[in-house]
């Protein structure tokens, strides 16, 4: 037997271009895991270059597109997300895990990478933040530090991945008041693992409600 494994000759491997084709054509769940492989796998698949192909790939496919029916903001009374298919147009199943029941508000903050950034408030719960993937079902969720803004305080919310990485960053800007002058910034990254940086922002760089 081991002169026979000795002997066997190795197994065939493919050129790094090609299995960047193969993953351009595979889901979005596999492009994840693939990501996790090495150093160079997650940053040849983060790159713009097979993001762009990736997407052209999945446009033959059937797609699903997600849609925030109701206002954005502190303000959202009742609203929803609802799930369609791109290429027909129909209604499709949409299950969240982290909801107890759908009654309540969602907001859809931003999506990147497969991933989806909500914020909801539902009955029984206390509001929060979620990062989801809707293809694997799986979710981080991270305290809402609306609690900074007063009874009459506006707030908004902003989500991006860190360039080059597959950390991420949310943003919450608020004002205590309506009347105030300035608002005030902090951030929350996968990083730090907590809101942080609580800085008053110059009056040209955001203006919530005028």
């Amino acid at each position: 037997m081991d002169e026979i494994t000795e002997n066997a000759p190795p197994l065939p491997t493919l050129p790094d271009d090609l299995v960047v084709e193969v993953f351009a054509r595979a889901d979005g769940k596999t492009v994840g895991r693939g990501r996790t492989l090495s150093t160079f796998w997650r940053d040849t698949l983060v790159s713009d270059e097979f993001v762009y192909s990736h997407l052209i790939h999945k446009k033959a496919t059937s797609t699903a597109l997600f849609v925030h029916f109701g206002m954005k903001g502190p303000r959202a009374i009742g609203s929803w997300v609802s799930r369609f298919n791109a290429v027909s147009g129909n209604r499709e199943h949409l299950k969240m895990p982290f909801l107890r029941n759908h009654q309540g508000r969602i907001e859809i903050v931003g999506s990147e990478h497969g991933n989806i950034a909500l914020r909801y408030v539902s009955d029984g719960m206390p509001p929060g933040l979620i990062v989801w993937n809707p293809t694997t079902s799986k979710f981080i969720r991270i305290d809402d530090p609306m609690r900074h803004a007063g009874l009459f305080g506006t707030c908004a919310y902003a989500f991006s991945y860190i360039a080059g990485s597959l950390d991420y960053v949310w943003l919450y800007i608020y004002k205590q008041s309506v009347v105030d002058q300035h608002c005030r910034l902090t951030s929350y990254s996968t990083v730090s693992k907590a809101w942080e940086t609580d800085i008053i922002c110059p009056i040209y760089v955001q203006v919530l409600d005028p």
